[in-house]
C-alpha cells in the first residue's frame, strides 16, 4: 500500500548548496542572538542587578509596624 506524495518531487528539489546556505544562515543568526544575550548579561552585572540576592527573600518574612497594625484591625 503506497500513499501519494503531498508535495511532488519536482517542486521540492533543493540542491545541496541551498540546504547548506540555510544552515550557515541559522548558525550565524544563533551566534548573533547568543552574543546579544551575553552583552545583556554583562550589562546587568555591571549595573548591580545581582548584587543583593539575600534580602529580597528575607524581606517578606519581616513584619513592619505598619503591616502588623493593619492585620490586627481585621
Amino acid at each position: 500500500m503506497s500513499f501519494p506524495a503531498l508535495i511532488p518531487p519536482a517542486t521540492f528539489d533543493l540542491s545541496n548548496s541551498k540546504k547548506m546556505s540555510a544552515i550557515y544562515l541559522l548558525i550565524g543568526v544563533s551566534f548573533i542572538v547568543a552574543l546579544a544575550f551575553l552583552i545583556a548579561f554583562i550589562w546587568s552585572i555591571k549595573n548591580g542587578q545581582y548584587e543583593d540576592d539575600y534580602s529580597p527573600g528575607i524581606r517578606m518574612l519581616k513584619d513592619s509596624k505598619k503591616n502588623s497594625q493593619t492585620n490586627t484591625k481585621v
